[in-house]
């Protein structure tokens, strides 16, 4: 038997047996691609291969599945369905080999087996299953069964939960700049939690190809936004890119154009795109553009980013697009707000089914959660549509049409604000309204009768129908008025038509116990974003005006920084092309009525978001300070509304007064002066009004004073009784109409139309120990202790060190000059730094100083960053040195630097360039020249005093030396003689600089009033305002004093839990007010566990009242006579005294 291999068969002396099977035999070769194809993430598709070639490398290694088929090729060509298993789309090349086809003898199929069946038996994912379900109920069995089908057949263009969305290049984005120059914003600081979250956030986006690392000349910051599940949104703040990207006009369709196309229809779908801007790329010469700069590097997008200006305009290009002609024929586009109608069923998933085509082709990914399909009722553009036609959506006039029946006379206020906003569109309103308007007069009971109510619902029907609720048109601006209160925010949506202003829609929302508490400025920004969302379907794509009663949010384009919740919603309104306007309040009462609808309290006793009290806007929740005779002690909320009092209570309040009561009823007995015997045992006050007898009279049981002002007018002042004292000093002195004026203004104010014994003593004690003056107001002036001195008896026994900067910097990359001083011998040096971190500092200090002259004994600094670090703490400890520093906002103690500083900028002023960037040229030369030059304290130049002799200067070549210098001493002599050189400057240093001192001292201690403070004393502490705080405090606290280091220096800390400082003397000022404060350095344990983190009392705790007889006496205590400066007593014109 024998083998041929070359002829693949077996010989034996009888047969030939072939070496290969009968089905090998037959016809086989091999399917190669025609040309490159990609095929799409996690996705399978229908490509075309032609039958020739070799078999090559196994797919599968790819992660390429070639599905087993049954094909008829048409001629060489035959179609093979490849799977894509990979998180990527992959790239066939062309001549790639797929897989090899074979011919088949007999095709074998199931018998009795119906297309019916296999269609039921298809199973949807569960993303889409809930799609199916939210479909209409109106539709039949075999309808649902037809829209699973459909669903089944586009399932890949639904994106799939944790699945990479799709790309299109049908449209790329473009930033259009022009010849502007490129932005480069500084990155922001992140804390290490949020650095991982950023890291986390790029490789996401890195994988999925959404970024990719750049060396762009653009950068813009990131911001994370916390979001409500306390989880991060990463976002990029675009605002300084949009602000010179030239906008795009690109035309959206009209909306009544849109609503009329859907007359008529019975079926809607509604779709929604995953991502939508993620899946549009942006133009390979515009990416840079969009690069951002994290602490990982600098990155760009390869697809469009949220919170580009020109975004929505490119979104609705690339939307007309992928839909074509289907448009206004099969559906309609707003943006990516997309609808499909149809009259019938049929049409309607046949027009659906176009659409999924459409989207499948252009490789667009839509999110079945924000889809609805086959609804018979639908909300798009503001509008219900239905097979009934358009109607208003309810949303829009929700806000009136639920207003509540008002309680009081302050809600009839708030309903009639609103209604009279658009009085000239209510025919007949003032007769209308006229029940209402009776409600709100002084002494009118309020009783809500049938004919109020009857009112209120007319207005309320008048008010959300033609003319007031107009119909949005095209071309017209719009305008959207925002205002929030403390309880819920309102809006008022308006367009321009025909030169007068209607409205589009009214909308209001109550807030909840955490946006309660924003600042004003954050709960009027709450609302402009809330309501600008709201109204996304009328504003997006178009320039609006937004008018607001809060002047701050003016400046919102141009806020720094924004962290936070307000970085978010800064990027949500980058989106949308506005200008904000300020509008006084007196003018802006539409929406200002809709933000303070009563929102009435649930049943629930216990429910935590129905327990803040309503009030007034600008009502001031921080009580004024607390003074001694004050009758109520307890923190109340001062209103912008001043309580008023009828002249009955007035009467009664007077007769009961323990002073004015008496003096009344004198009045009424005498009608001339009685003689002073009969108040001979009365109060020193009733005898004071006594000998002022003239000048009071009683008009209807009133006491008032005439009082003749500087001008020559007879005014009648009230003569105030004890207990509405309170009240007029804080309404003349506290509220915002008083403005905090001083002791002299309040008083003459109040004595416009007050008087009492005693004002005067009262107005300055209520001045004094008001905590609101004390820390805003300058008062007498920082303090002045004396002078003190640290006296130095050799060089390097103690040192200053300084930075002086920054300065222009110059061609080496220096900016700052870090400043040495010895303050025995005032020898300086002046080192160029590029920055002053401690590592410079310390390398500088190590490196210049302490390796060429040793180590100093005491370093003296301020309170910088880089002289507090750990770095500098070591290095000091290392080389045993004693480390002090200055008190806070008092560098005089590092005087000897900080005076030099002048004088060598003053120097090199003298020396640069009109550039400046030279100094650090010059500081060698000008060093050496101070330090030649005589000192004014010790008359002895620093070369001297620290290398025993003076350097030769450039000048000194000129001439030869003087004869009998010390050229031809020898080593030990010269030696001897620099160390009695020495000892004699060193003496004489002492002595001149001692007298110096005592000359200085008694100089500066002339009429000196130094302030003294003892232990566990509140003070308040000195805090230069800066250029960003022009309205800040010149002085905070209160601080509490824990110790007394020195005459100079305390040691202060203004609650339990914050840090402890020291403080100069000179820093800080008494603090008059202390009624409240708890001191927390001598309580007990128990005490201390439930204090809270301030050392102010709580607001609810019972604060003692003074009694009637403590008043009485502090108003009889009688103030020391003042005398002439001849030594004659002055005794005041009781015409104008109190």
């Amino acid at each position: 038997m024998k083998i041929f291999i070359n002829d693949r068969c077996l010989v034996s002396p009888t047969n030939t047996i072939p070496l290969f099977k009968d089905g090998e035999g037959k016809c086989c070769a091999r399917i190669r691609m025609n040309s490159p194809v990609e095929v799409p993430a996690q996705s399978e598709m229908i490509i075309e291969g032609y039958v020739q070639g070799q078999m090559g490398k196994d797919l599968q290694s790819k992660g390429l599945l070639i599905a087993k088929s049954l094909v008829k090729p048409d001629g060489d060509r035959v179609a093979i369905s490849v799977l894509n298993l990979r998180k990527y789309p992959q790239t066939l090349d062309s001549d790639q080999v797929l897989g090899k086809v074979q011919s088949v003898d007999e095709i074998i199929t199931p018998e009795n087996e119906q297309k019916n069946d296999n269609d039921n038996e298809c199973s949807l994912p569960d993303h889409l299953s809930k799609l199916l379900e939210g479909a209409s109920d109106k539709l039949s069995t075999e309808e649902r069964n037809q829209l699973k089908s459909l669903l089944f057949k586009y399932q890949h263009i639904f994106a799939a939960p944790n699945c990479r969305v799709g790309q299109t290049s049908l449209v790329e984005h473009r930033i259009d700049t022009g010849d502007s120059p490129p932005v480069k914003v500084p990155q922001r600081r992140l804390p290490a939690t949020q650095r991982k979250i950023v890291e986390q956030e790029l490789s996401k986006m890195i994988e999925n190809e959404i970024v990719e690392p750049s060396k762009s000349p653009w950068a813009s910051p990131i911001c994370l936004v916390r979001k409500k599940d306390q989880t991060y949104r990463f976002c990029i703040d675009f605002r300084r890119l949009n602000a010179i990207t030239k906008k795009d006009a690109y035309p959206l369709p009209r909306v009544d154009d849109f609503l009329e196309s859907l007359s008529g229809c019975s079926y809607f779908s509604t779709l929604d795109l995953a991502q939508g801007y993620w899946q549009c790329k942006m133009a390979d010469s515009d990416k840079h553009k969009t690069a951002f700069s994290t602490h990982k590097g600098l990155y760009q997008f390869n697809v469009m980013p949220f919170g580009l200006c020109n975004a929505p305009a490119t979104f609705q290009r690339l939307m007309e697009n992928v839909l074509g002609n289907l448009t206004w024929e099969k559906c309609l586009c707003y943006l990516d707000d997309i609808i499909i109608y149809g009259k019938t069923f049929s049409e309607a998933i046949q027009n659906l089914e176009l659409v999924f085509e459409c989207f499948r082709k252009a490789n667009l990914k839509l999110k079945p959660s924000k889809c609805h399909l086959f609804l018979t009722e639908v909300s798009f553009l503001g509008h219900v549509v239905s097979a009934k036609g358009v109607q208003c959506d309810p949303s829009k006039i929700e806000a009136v049409k639920s207003w509540p029946t008002p309680q009081n006379v302050k809600e009839v206020k708030s309903f009639l604000g609103l209604a009279g906003y658009y009085r000239r569109f209510i025919p007949n309103f003032s007769a209308i309204s006229f029940p209402l308007n009776r409600l709100m007069r002084k002494k009118q009971p309020f009783v809500w009768d049938d004919s109020c109510d009857s009112v209120f619902v007319k207005l309320k029907q008048l008010l959300t129908s033609s003319p007031i609720l107009a119909f949005p048109t095209e071309n017209d601006p719009f305008i959207l008025d925002t205002d929030a209160s403390l309880t819920g925010i309102g809006a008022v949506l308006s367009q321009i038509q025909n030169g007068e202003e209607v409205v589009i829609a009214y909308a209001s929302k109550s807030l909840n116990k955490s946006q309660r508490r924003y600042c004003t400025t954050n709960r009027e920004l709450l609302a402009v974003v809330t309501f600008v969302r709201h109204f996304r379907h009328f504003l997006l794509g178009r320039h609006f005006t937004i008018r607001s009663d809060h002047a701050s949010l003016v400046w919102l384009r141009n806020f720094k920084e924004p962290e936070g919740i307000v970085a978010r919603w800064i990027s949500i309104l980058d989106t949308f092309d506005y200008e904000l306007q300020y509008r006084k309040g007196e003018n802006h009462v539409n929406a200002d009525s809709l933000s303070r609808v009563s929102h009435r309290k649930c049943k629930r006793l216990d429910c935590p978001d129905c327990n803040s009290p309503d009030s007034d806007k600008n009502d001031v929740t921080e009580a004024v300070a607390y003074v001694t005779f004050r009758s109520d002690q307890s923190k109340k909320t001062l209103s912008n509304w001043v309580q008023s009092w009828s002249q009955d209570e007035i009467r009664q309040m007077q007769s009961d007064d323990l002073v004015i009561g008496p003096f009344i009823k004198l009045k009424e007995k005498y009608e001339m002066k009685p003689d002073r015997s009969v108040v001979k045992l009365m109060s020193q006050n009733i005898r004071l009004m006594y000998s002022m007898w003239e000048t009071f009279e009683i008009l209807e049981g009133i006491l008032y004073r005439k009082f003749v002002t500087e001008k020559g007018e007879t005014r009648l002042q009230l003569v105030a009784p004890m207990t509405i004292r309170n009240e007029i000093l804080t309404q003349l002195h506290d509220n915002k109409t008083a403005g905090h004026l001083g002791r002299d203004k309040t008083i003459s104010t109040i004595r416009q139309r007050f008087y009492w014994p005693g004002l005067s003593k009262d107005v300055k004690l209520w001045c004094k120990h008001c905590n609101i003056c004390a820390k805003n107001k300058p008062g007498p002036g920082r303090g002045k202790a004396p002078m003190g001195h640290v006296y130095s008896n050799r060089p390097l026994d103690r040192i200053a060190i300084d930075i002086l900067g920054p300065l222009p910097v110059t061609d080496d990359g220096n900016e700052y000059i870090m400043v040495l001083g010895d303050y025995f011998s005032k020898w300086k040096e002046a080192y160029p730094i590029k920055n002053h971190t401690a590592q410079t500092v310390a390398d500088n200090l190590i490196s210049e100083f302490i390796c060429r002259f040793g180590v100093p004994s005491n370093i003296h600094t301020d309170q910088g960053r880089e002289f507090e670090s750990n770095l500098f703490k070591i290095l000091c400890e290392r080389l045993q040195i004693n480390k002090t520093r200055t008190t806070p906002y008092h560098p005089q103690s590092d005087g000897l630097v900080e005076r030099f500083n002048r004088t060598l900028l003053q120097m090199l002023t003298s020396f640069v360039s009109e550039a400046r960037d030279d100094w650090d040229n010059h500081l060698p030369f000008i060093m050496m020249a101070y330090r030649a030059t005589p000192h004014d304290s010790t008359m002895c130049t620093p070369n001297e005093l620290m290398l025993g002799h003076e350097v030769h200067l450039p000048v000194d070549i000129l001439t030869s030396p003087p004869p009998g210098t010390f050229d031809n001493y020898c080593l030990p002599q010269y030696v001897e003689w620099v160390q009695n050189a020495l000892q004699n400057s060193f003496d004489f240093v002492l002595e001149k600089t001692n007298s110096v001192v005592r000359r200085q001292k008694a100089y500066y201690d002339r009429g000196l009033k130094p302030r003294k403070f003892q232990k566990h004393d509140w003070v308040w502490r000195y805090y230069p305002p800066k250029a960003d705080r022009k309205m800040s405090p010149s002085r905070i606290g209160p601080y509490l004093i824990l110790d007394k280091l020195s005459d100079y220096t305390y040691k202060i800390q203004m609650n339990q839990t914050s840090k402890v400082i020291v403080a100069h003397v000179d820093d800080l000022k008494s603090c008059e007010n202390t009624t409240g404060f708890v001191n927390w350095d001598t309580c007990t344990d128990e005490t201390r566990t439930g204090m809270q983190n301030t050392g102010v009392r709580d607001t609810d705790t019972d604060i003692p009242t003074q009694t009637t007889q403590n008043i009485e006496q502090h108003e009889n205590t009688k103030e020391p006579p003042k005398r002439s400066k001849y030594g004659r007593i002055l005794k005041p014109n009781p015409k104008y005294s109190d």
